[in-house]
């Protein structure tokens, strides 16, 4: 479903939407969304109450990279792509517990760089806000899927194919106008001609009989005409 308009718009179509899909009657409802503010203060006005919210997983480790690469090599012994590593596999086996205590201890330690350490306290706000939205583990166990791209990807190939029929459909529009335009032409140079045997008059007069000659057959009908022109 999409909207035009800003997040306030979405929330009414939403509501009426999920009603239409069943939403009251449904055993089991999973929201699954990235970390935008405005998704989540729908999901907790709307369907907190109804549904398990599931933040991507993927939007969480972006976060967690962030990170990585923020510390950078401070440690000789560690990169931030095997730092990243460690806390992505934590994250997807239910221990974001410890990567949010990790963060709270970097930010307090003074062998943390400078520059690292707002985005240390950013990624662990963020992870501590959404700790219940992070239990990948319980999740796979309980069947629900813990990344939105598949729906994502779904919902562009609806769209791009859409655009597509309407595409098609406007050309095949362009070309019924072709069509009717002539056919509308023809109409009238038949009235034009229908005595073809009759004196014809022009206020701007073709001088040469096989001009018309050719126009006629052109359209269709019989050439051996006589014609009178205005001097």
């Amino acid at each position: 479903m999409a909207v035009f308009g800003d997040i306030d718009a979405l929330q009414s179509r939403l509501q009426l939407e999920a009603l239409r899909q069943g939403i009251t009657t449904a055993t089991q409802v999973v929201w699954i969304s990235d970390g935008a503010r405005g998704f989540w203060r729908l999901f907790e006005q709307n369907l907190a109450g109804i549904a398990v919210g599931i933040l991507d997983f993927y939007h969480a480790a972006q976060h967690l990279w962030d990170a990585a690469q923020a510390y950078g090599n401070t440690l000789p012994t560690r990169t931030p792509q095997q730092w990243f590593e460690r806390l992505r596999h934590q994250l997807r086996h239910g221990y974001v517990h410890h990567i949010v205590k990790e963060f709270g201890r970097l930010v307090k330690y003074p062998s943390t760089p400078l520059s690292a350490k707002p985005v240390s306290k950013r990624v662990r706000q963020y992870l501590h806000t959404h700790l219940a939205h992070l239990q990948y583990r319980q999740f796979k166990r309980q069947g629900f899927p813990i990344g939105s791209g598949m729906v994502e990807s779904a919902c562009r190939w609806l769209i791009v194919q859409r655009f597509k029929a309407t595409l098609i459909v406007l050309k095949y529009l362009q070309l019924w106008f072709v069509v009717l335009f002539l056919m509308d032409l023809q109409r009238h140079m038949k009235l034009a001609f229908a005595d073809i045997n009759a004196q014809v008059r022009f206020a701007h007069p073709i001088r040469s009989p096989h001009a018309c000659d050719f126009l006629l057959q052109a359209l269709g009908y019989p050439c051996q005409c006589r014609f009178k022109f205005n001097d």
